[in-house]
């Protein structure tokens, strides 16, 4: 009898070790970190909007939304130990993969991109400019602010002018240098003689009409 117990204790004691062992291995809800295609990129993969810092190569993912700065393309910020008539800018090629599909963008340093659901803005570039030292391109840092056009919408201005932006002229709102992805659909041509103003809601959009639902429901042919 005492063999038989034992035998089911050390039963009860290996289940409970291989369900903690399961346990143990479930990923974690932090970001998952994986190598990037430069052998030093990483994949960082992200569950909200937020903001997040990236060097060339690197690959961050929001929801429907991935970002990987690819190449710089202009730094002409004024250097801090040198007096400049301007202050210059950043501009950074990126892969923005979306909904729409994939396109290879430049963005500038301040300036909000769109894509249909998503603002991204290139915030902040490090590190700063020195007149007296070389920046290597893998010594950059690009830090994105990635924000839901809904909870922008939310959240915006219910006043002033409305901006027709994006690169078919497919997006109201009032950003007045809102830049997009160029995939195009044939329901942005029902846009070009839509109005672009503030709605009822205090947010800038496109006024419904008869004629533009028609369009949009059979938009013309590509």
């Amino acid at each position: 009898m005492n063999i038989k117990r034992d035998l089911s204790i050390l039963a009860v004691v290996v289940l409970v070790a291989i369900c903690g062992g399961v346990l143990y291995m479930r990923p974690a809800l932090h970001p998952i970190v994986t190598p990037g295609p430069t052998g030093t990129g990483q994949t960082q993969v992200l569950p909200l909007d937020g903001t997040v810092v990236l060097h060339l190569g690197e690959t961050a993912s929001f929801r429907n939304l991935t970002l990987t700065p690819t190449q710089l393309v202009e730094d002409s910020r004024c250097p801090q130990d040198v007096q400049c008539i301007q202050a210059g800018t950043v501009r950074v090629k990126v892969d923005v993969s979306s909904g729409l599909g994939n396109a290879a963008s430049i963005l500038k340093l301040g300036e909000v991109f769109t894509t249909e659901s998503e603002r991204i803005t290139l915030t902040e570039v490090s590190p700063s400019k020195l007149s007296s030292v070389t920046i290597a391109p893998a010594d950059y840092q690009f830090t994105f602010l990635v924000e839901s056009q809904a909870s922008h919408i939310d959240n915006g201005s219910t006043s002033g002018k409305c901006y027709v932006g994006g690169c078919s002229s497919q997006i109201c709102s009032d950003e007045p240098n809102a830049v997009s992805t160029c995939e195009y659909t044939a329901a942005y041509a029902c846009y070009k003689t839509a109005k672009c103003e503030r709605q009822s809601t205090g947010k800038c959009g496109w006024t419904p009409s008869t004629a533009l639902n028609m369009c949009l429901k059979n938009p013309p042919s590509l």
